[in-house]
């Protein structure tokens, strides 16, 4: 009978052995876990901002482009006024020569 004791003694040690080998694994987990959740959320974030930065630089492209057609449009106009500016140059130069002449 004493050693039926001995034997259950001995199974509940290793019981309550495993038990606590178990919590303590179970704690580990749980702070790498929490760790990695860190981690996650951190990610998260630098990806937002990421796309935040992403968003402004698109803001940035689009308006660049838009004043580059404007340019574009302005320099289109300029050349033509001096197209035409050198064209009335000529007209008036040879005006010029025929009252000089």
């Amino acid at each position: 009978m004493e050693q039926e004791f001995a034997y259950i003694r001995d199974a509940l040690r290793d019981i309550q052995k495993d038990k606590m080998a178990a919590y303590n694994e179970n704690q580990e987990l749980r702070r790498e876990v929490g760790k990695l959740q860190e981690k996650i959320k951190y990610l998260e974030q630098s990806v937002e901002n990421a796309e935040i930065e992403l968003d402004k630089r698109d803001c940035k492209a689009q308006k660049a482009m838009q004043e580059n057609k404007t340019l574009e449009h302005r320099i289109a106009a300029l050349e033509e006024l001096n197209e035409m500016l050198n064209k009335e140059k000529t007209s008036m130069k040879g005006k010029k020569n025929i009252h000089d002449s």
